[in-house]
């Protein structure tokens, strides 16, 4: 009878998860992160090693070629994160095995593309800060909005697409009165 009921209130529970609306927007994921660009130097099955001698436990079996580029954004204190890779966001973990350690990180936030004004070269991120984009890299913007993610350092000075590994100059010209920009 209790595992009858459990399984009820369970299945209930699971229903409600399901059926409640969606309440996160852009704006709930924007965080500060750390971000680095590696280069694969061996895959097996599940775990990465990069060149700079760390590695990395994925949350699937990996198949990439050596000397792969990949790009990564970790949680801001802790070691997780994700690996992009051609492409695919991939969920991973650092491994404290040591002598590991040796990948070096810069400082930035993660946002999102909310809009781009093709026609003046600006876009419009989730937290409703607007960025002007160098005329040269205005090429570059528009095939990044099948994938809205950007890092930005916490210098301001660019842009990086981590799906694409590419960055574009940018330079902030309004910022919205939210509390949202971390720098």
């Amino acid at each position: 009878m209790k595992k009858k009921i459990f399984t009820v209130l369970l299945s209930l529970m699971l229903l409600l998860q399901y059926c409640s609306p969606a309440t996160e927007t852009y704006k709930d994921l924007i965080r500060e992160v750390r971000f680095f660009k590696g280069t694969i130097h061996e895959v097996n099955r599940r775990v990465i090693t990069l060149t700079d001698g760390s590695v990395w436990i994925a949350n699937r079996i990996i198949i990439a070629v050596n000397l792969t580029e990949v790009f990564f954004v970790l949680e801001s204190l802790v070691e997780t994160g994700y690996m992009y890779l051609n492409g695919t966001k991939i969920r991973v973990s650092h491994s404290a095995v040591a002598g590991t350690d040796n990948f070096r990180y810069q400082y930035g936030y993660l946002n999102y593309i909310q809009d781009y004004d093709k026609d003046n070269g600006i876009i419009k991120l989730s937290d409703g800060s607007l960025w002007i984009v160098y005329k040269e890299d205005e090429p570059e913007v528009e095939k990044w909005l099948s994938t809205r993610e950007v890092v930005i350092p916490e210098n301001e000075m660019y842009m990086i697409n981590p799906f694409k590994i590419k960055s574009v100059r940018v330079k902030k010209i309004k910022t919205d009165n939210s509390d949202t920009t971390i720098f």
